[in-house]
């Protein structure tokens, strides 16, 4: 049986952007080890929160490569 205590949690991860409509590279990284030291397992990235289309192919790509670097609570 399932219960809130062993389940997994895989948050849909915004895409942080700064002043200038870049990409937030440290916000980044202190949101993922925030979420992983409050539970979550695992990021869905270009998902459903709703920036992704906006993105040229270089970001989404740039933001892809960036998230594994930004983990620095385990999970590398």
């Amino acid at each position: 049986m399932t219960t809130l205590e062993n389940v997994d949690l895989m948050t849909a991860i915004i895409t942080p952007f700064d002043d200038n409509d870049q990409i937030n590279y440290d916000a980044l990284e202190r949101l993922t080890n925030h979420l992983l030291e409050t539970g979550s397992r695992g990021f869905v990235i270009g998902g459903t929160t709703g920036e992704t289309p906006t993105l040229s192919m270089m970001k989404r790509s740039n933001f892809t490569l960036a998230l594994p670097k930004s983990l620095t609570v385990g999970y590398q």
